[in-house]
């Protein structure tokens, strides 16, 4: 299958180190529902974007792990699954992708080239460990950690990156994981914080008629309560 857009645009940002952000807006990333992030295609680029394309590829050239954390909604997630297709797809590399869904479900999707496997049946989170373990392939990315299990998905990501130490893991969460200093080192374990986004890039994302058509009845609203409390006053 040929890449989406998105993957287009990683290779990009990687060759290039940058992206010609004003020109980029909305891209589309396929198989989010495959990898439990819900059917919404789109996503806004903005810089944190590119940062954090940038920060994954040079984590996995260094044979680094990275932990990405920062408050919801910031995209981390649907960028790091878009990196994760890109990376199959250029370099074919077998990645293993796991998503903590809010259900307490684990979610299982392997990609490897231009093929991503499914038919993994969700199982409880009490075998998150012995799933983790058990992995093979390249590099493996858990999504949605919680502070609930944080100790143990971390655990695991060190000990099946110690059967072979070319491995690289990264997590994805918007908890605060509290990991303690000697296995942050024992692990190679670097930390990307993306923040949320700015009052300028919402603005800018706006101009995208359809995101505009979505928020637009709230935006009303808004200017509806301001002018009650206007006419309070």
């Amino acid at each position: 299958s040929a890449p989406t857009p998105a993957l287009g645009l990683i290779t990009t940002v990687v060759q290039e180190k940058q992206a010609p952000l004003n020109q980029v807006g909305f891209v589309n990333v396929g198989q989010k529902g495959l990898a439990g992030l819900g059917e919404k295609s789109r996503i806004y680029v903005r810089q944190e974007s590119v940062d954090l394309w940038n920060n994954i590829e040079g984590s996995v050239g260094e044979k680094k792990n990275l932990r990405i954390t920062g408050p919801p909604g910031t995209g981390k997630s649907t960028e790091a699954w878009a990196w994760a297709q890109w990376k199959a797809f250029k370099d074919n590399k077998r990645i293993t992708w796991f998503h903590l869904s809010k259900m307490g479900d684990l979610i299982k999707v392997v990609l490897e080239n231009q093929t991503i496997f499914t038919g993994y049946p969700p199982c409880p989170l009490a075998r998150i460990w012995d799933e983790i373990i058990a992995c093979d392939g390249d590099y493996l990315i858990v999504d949605g950690v919680t502070a609930t299990v944080s100790l143990t998905v971390g655990g695991a990501c060190v000990n099946w990156r110690g059967k072979c130490t070319g491995r690289v893991f990264i997590m994805v969460t918007s908890v605060s994981l509290a990991i303690p200093l000697q296995d942050e080192m024992r692990a190679s374990l670097s930390t990307l914080y993306v923040p949320s986004w700015s009052f300028e890039q919402y603005v800018s994302a706006c101009k995208d008629p359809q995101l505009f058509a979505s928020v637009h009845s709230n935006l009303q609203c808004e200017e509806k309560e301001k002018e009650k409390e206007k006419e309070k006053e």
